[in-house]
């Protein structure tokens, strides 16, 4: 099985500075961006205390709009081949795929998943507060490919920045999510505060 090495400052100034052009303009693809996730969670000096077992990445999309659909298939499909044999911290890696339909399913589907971050798909910005409720409540780290999503309250955006990839860090939003992310992390990082 292989074993994801433990985080340092280099290797995820590496995993940065390695970027290739972005399929859509404003979005890194979502390979880059799972491959950019997984070394992410691991700067969480909080993860083993919500994620006792496992590492669950849930990947949640907009039940009903195509797009999102297809973009939860697309992140879902790259998270599972960058976590294939992965482990953060000793624990193995689940990825699970949530239809967002409302705030009572997707708590039910957080808790008995026991998700541990969140993927935010196109197509949720209108129920973003009531998701974020359910995050903060259930100490869920929430991700994002959208700049946007991450100033309106969302924890980390997996960013496209020219050719490369880069981190968009809203801490406040990070703490509420019951993070506490390490400062090497935040060095490599644009932080909102």
């Amino acid at each position: 099985m292989m074993r994801l090495p433990l985080p340092t400052a280099t290797l995820l100034v590496l995993t940065l500075a390695s970027g290739r052009a972005a399929m859509a303009a404003e979005d890194l693809p979502p390979d880059r961006q799972a491959a950019l996730m997984l070394r992410v969670l691991p700067y969480d000096r909080n993860l083993r205390e919500r994620a006792p077992e496992a590492v669950t990445i849930a990947v949640l999309y907009r039940e009903g709009r195509a797009e999102s659909e297809a973009y939860g298939l697309d992140m879902a499909a790259a998270l599972q081949d960058a976590a294939r044999g992965a482990q953060i911290r000793g624990l193995p890696v689940r990825i699970v795929s949530i239809p967002y339909a409302s705030p009572e399913a997707l708590e039910a589907a957080v808790s008995r998943s026991q998700v541990t971050a969140v993927y935010f798909c196109p197509g949720l910005t209108d129920a973003e507060e009531s998701i974020l409720g359910v995050t903060q409540r259930y100490k869920v780290l929430s991700f994002s490919g959208r700049e946007s999503d991450v100033r309106q309250g969302l924890s980390i955006g997996l960013l496209r920045r020219g050719s490369k990839a880069g981190l968009l860090v809203n801490l406040r939003a990070a703490i509420a999510e019951g993070a506490e992310l390490q400062p090497e992390m935040l060095a490599v990082s644009e932080v909102l505060r």
